[in-house]
């Protein structure tokens, strides 16, 4: 998953994806700036760096994108889930029936939960899918942290509302 939507210190950043062209450019030309913008400023509390002098108080916030172009391309030319994303589009599936679930990478699966209300946002959005799809139920395939962060998050919503997996979740794969 990728982390995007930078807001904060430098304006010219806003929205721009982490490991993108811009902000590999300042890594090369600002190691400090980037190492600020991917910082957190209290590890335990998952929070935002503090501002900087003359940025109008405003704190740098990084946020995981939500869509299903968050996970396709790392950097240019440099896939991560752009060839399965392609072959489940070649046997049928179209934007409608995928979503990519991303988080912040940085932070651990209850803090991803507590800060940005993830595994609510993950129940809803797969909730939403299966209803639009008129009750088939979801196959999740998870990546490297994303299978640590998929199995907090169904052992979070089973606690919540049991049964929920087997209502909502057809199978689990991880690779």
């Amino acid at each position: 998953s990728d982390l995007g939507g930078v807001q904060g210190s430098d304006a010219r950043l806003f929205r721009e994806r982490m490991l993108g062209p811009q902000m590999l450019l300042m890594l090369l030309r600002d190691p400090k700036c980037f190492i600020r913008h991917l910082s957190l400023h209290n590890v335990v509390y998952g929070a935002d760096p503090e501002a900087e002098e003359g940025s109008n108080g405003r704190r740098i916030r990084v946020r995981s994108l939500n869509s299903i172009d968050s996970g396709d391309y790392v950097v240019p030319s440099y896939w991560a889930w752009a060839k399965i994303i392609r072959s489940f589009a070649d046997i049928g599936y179209d934007p409608n029936g995928m979503l990519m679930l991303s988080y912040d990478w940085r932070l651990s699966p209850a803090l991803a939960e507590r800060r940005d209300g993830h595994f609510h946002r993950m129940k809803m959005q797969i909730e939403e899918l299966v209803r639009f799809h008129d009750g088939l139920k979801a196959v999740m395939i998870a990546h490297s942290y994303g299978g640590i962060m998929s199995v907090d998050f169904l052992n979070w919503a089973e606690s919540r509302d049991s049964g929920w997996a087997e209502r909502y979740i057809y199978s689990f794969a991880t690779i």
